[in-house]
């Protein structure tokens, strides 16, 4: 298992210095970066946070053209409570302003980066 671990850091280290350097592996060519803003998909599963979610989504153009990329944003149903500088805080105000209720807090980005799981979207490593 540690021999596992270790060649998988290894593996990422090396991904990481080619695409800082600008040569990319095949893997890279063929895998895009993440999802921009205008593709992300509506959550119509009525889950505990669709609604946040399609709220973000509606409102992810506007705050990129406000300048707030890498900013934190907060939602509570359909409205935008707040958003700040770093994680922290934005989770922070949500625990204080919904103590029992659950919330959204999500980074303003242009592309959404795609979640790589072990095991899911991913195979194990041999």
């Amino acid at each position: 298992m540690k021999d596992d671990v270790i060649r998988l850091i290894q593996q990422m280290v090396e991904k990481e210095r080619a695409r800082l350097q600008g040569s990319s592996s095949p893997t890279e060519a063929t895998e895009p970066a993440g999802i921009h803003f205008t593709e992300l998909p509506r959550d119509d599963s009525n889950g505990p946070l669709a609604r946040e979610w399609n709220a973000y989504c509606r409102d992810i153009g506007r705050l990129l053209a406000e300048g707030r990329q890498g900013r934190f944003v907060l939602i509570k149903g359909d409205e935008i409570v707040g958003i700040f500088e770093d994680w922290a805080a934005a989770r922070q105000a949500g625990l204080k302003q919904f103590p029992r209720e659950p919330f959204f807090v999500h980074a303003i980005r242009a592309v959404e980066p795609h979640l790589y799981i072990r095991g899911i979207n991913r195979p194990w490593p041999d």
